[in-house]
């Protein structure tokens, strides 16, 4: 991971280290991918009973057993004491791994220790993984490099930022018009951290082929994890794409 490889190797230190206890390792930053969302989807509609079950099973699922568990996008205290009675504590070495961006949460959890908070990255290592993300193990050539790396300091240092604006790069025009285009995009889009994400995000969609538009829209209607039948497929106007691609039999979400 550009620019995070000691904050990476301070993790896996106190996810291997020798003790023996049940630990908490937790990492506080902004938004990621939302593991933690699919199995909200799944628990939300559940009764308490339903829920007292579930945790039963993972329970006898783990007892005995060194684990690593990992909960993605926590964002309320009352979820950890939720599942938190769940996990054995066999004193052989498990280990839960924890991400959220309230930090609140991660001191409840934490108590201070085994906290971890992920940095941005700076305009160097943004620049660096722009490049990973447009022209693979190729080079930018030097009439795109101003413009580019503009783009890249306009993604503030969030690394989603960087990787979605780089994918949406990647397949654009690569003349220095067109990316100034981009680059103008990124700054009028961008108001500030709490709502970079989903600024950054919504001009990948507004530079989506028109007819896959109304298909991204229509993908909305399915939950996450979701396996779509290939026979549903011209009704999501994929039809034409899957006929390229050699028609997968799922389409998972």
């Amino acid at each position: 991971m550009v620019g995070l490889d000691d904050a990476m190797a301070k993790i896996k230190d106190h996810l291997v280290r020798s003790s023996s206890q049940l630990e908490v390792v937790s990492i506080v930053g902004m938004g990621g991918i939302g593991l933690l969302d699919s199995m909200k989807i799944q628990i939300d509609g559940r009764s308490e009973n339903d829920i007292d079950q579930l945790g039963e099973l993972v329970y006898k699922k783990l007892k005995g057993r060194r684990y690593l568990f990992v909960m993605d996008d926590v964002w309320d205290i009352e979820a950890w004491d939720t599942v938190k009675r769940y996990f054995p504590k066999d004193k052989i070495g498990s280990r839960i791994l924890l991400t959220t961006r309230v930090e609140n949460v991660a001191n409840y959890i934490n108590s201070g220790s085994h906290l971890h908070h992920v940095r941005f990255l700076n305009d160097e290592e943004s620049w660096m993984l722009f490049c990973q993300k447009v022209f693979g193990e190729g080079f930018c050539p030097l009439e795109l490099e101003e413009i580019g790396k503009k783009i890249a300091q306009n993604c503030r240092g969030l690394p989603l930022a960087v990787s979605v604006t780089g994918g949406l790069m990647s397949k654009a025009t690569k003349t220095p018009h067109y990316w100034r285009s981009i680059a103008e995009n990124l700054i009028s889009e961008i108001i500030s951290n709490d709502e970079q994400c989903s600024k950054i995000l919504s001009l990948s969609y507004k530079y989506l082929p028109y007819h896959l538009k109304g298909c991204f829209l229509h993908m909305a209607i399915f939950w996450d994890d979701h396996e779509i039948e290939s026979g549903n497929l011209p009704s999501c106007g994929l039809q034409k794409e899957s006929s390229n691609q050699n028609a997968l039999k799922h389409w998972k979400m």
